[in-house]
């Protein structure tokens, strides 16, 4: 499959998201809708593989700090998987 960076609206300054194939069609998905659905996919695979449910998802980031949208979107993330997300700088 493969996603393709595209404006999500026509405004002046749109915001971003990723055009994919679905089921339904193409779609455009939101980076935090994104984010979301990876994060869901990897701690599926830890679980399946561990047999233990994950309550934590602990991030670690090797460069400057994290612009306000992206705290947004971690907080949306830790919204929809309904468990903790924890940013570790550095």
């Amino acid at each position: 499959m493969e996603a393709k960076l595209v404006a999500m609206d026509n405004t002046e300054n749109p915001k971003l998201g990723f055009k994919v194939k679905t089921v339904k069609g193409l779609q455009i998905i939101s980076p935090e809708m994104a984010l979301t659905i990876f994060l869901q996919k990897i701690i599926g695979i830890f679980e399946n593989f561990t047999n233990q449910e994950v309550t934590k998802v602990e991030l670690r980031h090797f460069g400057s700090k994290l612009s306000p949208a992206q705290i947004s979107a971690l907080k949306f993330v830790e919204s929809m998987l309904k468990k903790e997300v924890i940013y570790l700088p550095k």
